[in-house]
């Protein structure tokens, strides 16, 4: 690892947030981003972004478990 920077937000409650920045040496720059403190909002989902293309994990309600949906893309645009 090159560089790694991050800013985290006190819980209030059961809330808390979190950024983290990572510059990897002879690898892609990395990006992290957490929270749990929007009620109501947009669920979980993971986001991978590479040379090739993407991987994209969602989920789109309260479950922590079940209910992913799982979406990979290539650069040209095909869905896989």
């Amino acid at each position: 690892m090159r560089r790694l920077a991050a800013h985290l937000e006190p819980a209030t409650g059961a809330d808390a947030r979190a950024e983290v920045w990572l510059e990897l040496v002879d690898g892609p720059d990395v990006s992290i981003s957490a929270a749990a403190d929007l009620a109501g909002g947009s669920g979980h989902r993971v986001e991978v972004y590479g040379d090739d293309g993407a991987s994209l994990s969602r989920e789109h309600s309260n479950d922590y478990i079940a209910g992913f949906t799982l979406k990979r893309v290539s650069r040209t645009g095909q869905t896989r």
